[in-house]
């Protein structure tokens, strides 16, 4: 999601491969258990863009196209949450923030980037 000012970043990558960023405020240590602040996830996903895709035909979904050949969609019941995938590439990409404004706006302002 970019620098943040005034973070400290914590880097999580799980056995799965998974890997989080945390973008923590001033004063909050690294593993700190809530899930209050903002994460960009990285995960392997097959076909991650086409499934994107179809999940924006569903009902309730919010969807646009991102520049590099991106896509994002994000479910009214948890907009938090923002997923993004990129053609050619099998990751999938979530950025979730406690407000789902920030959440959208950081997918959409082109903030977060294809890897390669």
């Amino acid at each position: 999601a970019g620098p943040q000012p005034g973070t400290t970043y914590e880097l999580t990558r799980t056995t799965q491969g998974e890997i989080y960023i945390r973008y923590l405020p001033a004063g909050v240590p690294v593993g700190d258990e809530r899930p209050n602040y903002l994460t960009v996830g990285t995960y392997q996903f097959k076909n991650a863009y086409s499934t994107l895709r179809a999940r924006a035909r569903e009902g309730g979904a919010v969807s646009g196209s991102l520049p590099n050949r991106g896509f994002y969609v994000l479910s009214r019941s948890r907009p938090n949450s923002v997923y993004v995938a990129y053609r050619g590439q099998d990751l999938q990409i979530e950025v979730f923030a406690p407000s789902a404004k920030r959440a959208r706006q950081i997918v959409t302002s082109k903030q977060v980037k294809p890897l390669g």
